[in-house]
C-alpha cells in the first residue's frame, strides 16, 4: 500500500475494499469496486486506490462512464460523458445531464430512491465533508453515506430541475432507422440547432433517443455554446 497514489479533493478515484457499515445498530458487509468514487480523505484499512482522473481534468476515454446520448461516427459508438460545470457549480454531462458528483461543488440537495429529499446542513463532519438532513430523520449523513445506505434500492440523484437537451428527428426525414439515421437537438422554436436548421420532429423519449447517433452539427453548436469547442474532433 505504500506505493499507492495520494488523491486530493475532487479527484476521480477507483477504490476497492471490504468494510463493515453500521447504522442504527445494524451491520452489514459492503463490498465495492467502483469507478468514480468521490474522494473524502477517508479510506478503510486495506483499501486499494487508483486515481482515475485528477480534479479539473476531463476523464480519460477509457473511463467506463459512457454517455447514452453521445453516440458519434458511422459506428454509432458511445462516447464518454462530457462534463461541464452548471450554474450551481455541479459538473454535469452536456448531452444527458448526468452529474459527475465526484467533482464540482456539493449539490444543495439529494433525492434518494424512497423519494425523500436531503438538503445540505450548515454543519460539516470532522473531515470537512458536507452533511445532509431530511425531515423527521434525527441523523445527518454525507452523500457517500447516503449512497451506501440506499445501495440496494438504487442511486441517489441531485434534487435539481435540470433537463437534458430535447432530441428530435428532422421532421422531413423518412429514414428513422437507428443504424443509419441521426438525431438532432431542438432549438425550442421548431427547428434544430445545427447549421442545417431542419424542422424539428416530435421530442424523442430519452430511451429512444439513446439509440441514435447525434448530428455532428448539433454537437458542435452545443459545445460552442458552452465554450468547449476545443474538445470536438473530426469524425
Amino acid at each position: 500500500m505504500s506505493h499507492q497514489p495520494t488523491p486530493t479533493p475532487g479527484d476521480i478515484v477507483r477504490v476497492t475494499y471490504a468494510a463493515v457499515w453500521a447504522s442504527e445498530g445494524h451491520q452489514r458487509m459492503v463490498l465495492t469496486g467502483n469507478d468514480g468514487d468521490r474522494w473524502h480523505n477517508i479510506l478503510p484499512d486495506g483499501a486499494e486506490i487508483e486515481v482515475v482522473c485528477r480534479a479539473g481534468e476531463i476523464p480519460r476515454d477509457d473511463s467506463p462512464a459512457l454517455c447514452p446520448q453521445n453516440r458519434r461516427g458511422d459506428q454509432r459508438v458511445m462516447q464518454p460523458h462530457f462534463y461541464q460545470p452548471g450554474d450551481d457549480g455541479v459538473l454535469r454531462c452536456l448531452f444527458c445531464v448526468t452529474p459527475a458528483h465526484w467533482g464540482g461543488e456539493s449539490p444543495r440537495a439529494w433525492r434518494t430512491p424512497d423519494g425523500r429529499v436531503w438538503t445540505q446542513a450548515r454543519e460539516v463532519n470532522e473531515h470537512g465533508v458536507a452533511l445532509y438532513e431530511a425531515p423527521f430523520v434525527p441523523r445527518r449523513y454525507t452523500a457517500l453515506a447516503l449512497e451506501t445506505l440506499y445501495a440496494d434500492q438504487g442511486d441517489i440523484e441531485p434534487a435539481v430541475d435540470v433537463k437534458a437537451p430535447v432530441y428530435v428527428h428532422n421532421a422531413h426525414s423518412v429514414n428513422r432507422a437507428p443504424g443509419t439515421a441521426v438525431k438532432h437537438i431542438a432549438d425550442g422554436h421548431g427547428r434544430t440547432i445545427c447549421p442545417g436548421q431542419f424542422q424539428a420532429g416530435k421530442p424523442l423519449p430519452l430511451a429512444e433517443a439513446a439509440e441514435f447517433a447525434l448530428c455532428n452539427g448539433c454537437r458542435r453548436v452545443l459545445l460552442i455554446r458552452h465554450d468547449a469547442i476545443e474538445d470536438v474532433q473530426p469524425v
